[in-house]
C-alpha cells in the first residue's frame, strides 16, 4: 500500500460527520453533525427541566400527607419553596450580569423583578417589620431601586432586550411573569372562583389554586435565569471580571 493510500486509511473522521455516536446518528438521520452538537445540549436541557417539573409535582403530594392546609399555609413548604426559587433566579441573573456586562441592564433587570416578587411572597414578615405601609413600602423601596438601575444601565438594557428578545432565555423568563402575573391572579380571583364553584366555593381552594399557578411561574422564571447564565458564559465579554467561569 502506497504512503498516500495509508495516510488516507489513517486520517480522522471528517469534522461534519465524526465517528461514535452523533456520528451514527448523523449518517442514519441524513443531517450534519454540527447540528446535531448544538440540538442535543438543549434537548438534554429540556429533558432535566421536564424531569424537575415531574419531581416537583410528585413531591407535592407527598409532602402534603394528605392534609393540603399544611402544605399550602404560611411558611408552608410551597412558600418555602416559592422562595427558593425567587432566590436562586435573582442570584443566578445577578451572577450573569456579572459575566457579561454588555447585557448587564436586562439581567439586572430581570433580577430586579425576581426580587419584586420575593419582597410579595414575604408580605406578612415585612407587614410585621415595618409599621407603615408593610410590605408595599419595601416592594416601592425595591422597586425605586430598579427603576433607578434600569435608567442609568438603560444603553445596555434596550441593547440586551433587542438581542435576546426572540431567544430562549427571554421566552422562559416572559413565560413565567405570564403565569405568576396574569394568570395566577385571574386563577385565584375570588369572583371568578365563586363563578366556576358555586356553592362548593372556599378561600382555601382560592388560596391552593393561586400558589400551585404562582409555584409553576416561579419555575418558569428559574429555568429561565439557568438558560441567562449558561448564555452569559457561552458569550462573555472581553472586560468581564468572571470570563472563563
Amino acid at each position: 500500500m502506497t504512503t498516500e493510500r495509508l495516510a488516507a486509511h489513517t486520517l480522522p473522521a471528517s469534522p461534519t460527520r465524526p465517528g461514535g455516536f452523533l456520528g451514527f446518528l448523523a449518517r442514519m438521520t441524513g443531517t450534519d453533525v454540527q447540528d446535531l452538537q448544538r440540538l442535543v445540549p438543549v434537548l438534554t436541557r429540556m429533558a432535566a427541566y421536564l424531569a424537575a417539573a415531574f419531581v416537583l409535582m410528585l413531591a407535592l403530594p407527598r409532602v402534603a400527607g394528605g392534609d393540603a392546609g399544611r402544605l399550602f399555609r404560611e411558611s408552608g413548604p410551597v412558600q418555602w419553596t416559592q422562595l427558593g426559587f425567587l432566590v436562586l433566579t435573582g442570584g443566578l441573573l445577578i451572577l450573569a450580569a456579572a459575566i457579561h456586562p454588555a447585557r448587564r441592564g436586562f439581567y439586572g433587570a430581570a433580577a430586579g423583578v425576581a426580587m419584586l416578587a420575593l419582597v410579595r411572597e414575604l408580605d406578612s414578615a415585612f407587614d410585621r417589620l415595618i409599621p407603615v405601609a408593610g410590605w408595599k413600602a419595601a416592594a416601592a423601596a425595591v422597586g425605586l431601586g430598579l427603576a433607578g438601575f434600569a435608567w442609568w444601565h438603560r444603553r445596555s438594557l434596550i441593547t440586551a432586550l433587542a438581542d435576546q428578545v426572540d431567544r430562549r432565555p427571554f421566552a422562559l423568563l416572559f413565560c413565567g411573569f405570564l403565569v405568576v402575573v396574569p394568570f395566577a391572579q385571574l386563577f385565584g380571583h375570588g369572583p371568578l372562583q365563586r363563578i366556576i364553584l358555586g356553592e362548593a366555593y372556599h378561600p382555601d381552594i382560592k388560596r391552593i389554586l393561586e400558589e400551585i399557578a404562582e409555584l409553576f411561574g416561579y419555575f418558569l422564571l428559574l429555568l429561565g435565569a439557568v438558560e441567562c447564565l449558561l448564555g452569559a458564559r457561552a458569550d462573555p465579554t472581553p472586560e468581564s471580571p468572571l470570563q472563563g467561569f
